[in-house]
């Protein structure tokens, strides 16, 4: 592998970005019954929760998370070593909504929580509330339970990862999505305007 090849960097962070979703949810579907949780007893009224995070570990959620947010980072480093002056990424970087808090994020991985140095944010971020939903498309999925049962049938319905970025007060700053598809769409911005690619 050429890990200095710029444009396979890029294929493996937009790969690792494609792993927030599961095309094939396999045992993910969660059926849970309310009242006494009896399924053969359902009365009228019974509540029936349904969730896609059955079988998911959270430690294997945050390492894609972390995977996601590292390669988004660790961008930083090669594109300084690309152009003449590495301080106009860096200025970059501090202009940019997203990008600050990814590479917080990424510093606190490596080196603990609170930062006592590389704060960019200074809003100390953390990863909570992770969970998985279905998405659903209007006119092209199909999705179908059986409440009794708990079998489920779909056709175009992936799993997608969730989860929530929030400061060290816990006030919410971006969903997963809103930092990971605002910190790419920051970098593609920089790679044009410094005609890196």
């Amino acid at each position: 592998m050429d890990f200095n090849n710029f444009k396979s960097r890029l294929e493996r962070i937009y790969s690792s970005i494609d792993q927030r979703i599961e095309e094939d949810h396999g045992e993910s579907i969660k059926v849970e019954w309310g009242g006494n949780g009896d399924k053969d007893n359902v009365v009228v009224g019974t509540t029936i929760h349904i969730s896609f995070d059955k079988g998911k570990k959270e430690s294997t959620d945050l390492n894609k998370i972390i995977l996601i947010v590292h390669n988004l980072a660790n961008l930083k480093d090669h594109l300084k070593k690309i152009i003449s002056n590495p301080k106009d990424i860096e200025q970059a970087i501090n202009d940019s909504t997203y990008l600050p808090i990814v590479l917080d994020l990424s510093n606190q991985e490596k080196h603990g929580y609170p930062l006592t140095k590389f704060r960019r944010s200074f809003k100390d971020p953390k990863i909570v509330n992770v969970t998985h939903g279905m998405i659903v498309s209007a006119g092209l999925s199909t999705f179908s339970i059986d409440l009794m049962t708990g079998e489920s049938q779909t056709k175009n319905c992936p799993i997608a990862m969730h989860a929530n970025i929030v400061d060290s007060n816990n006030i919410h700053l971006f969903t997963l999505d809103e930092l990971v598809d605002g910190a790419i769409t920051d970098w593609e911005e920089i790679i044009k305007k410094f005609n890196i690619i």
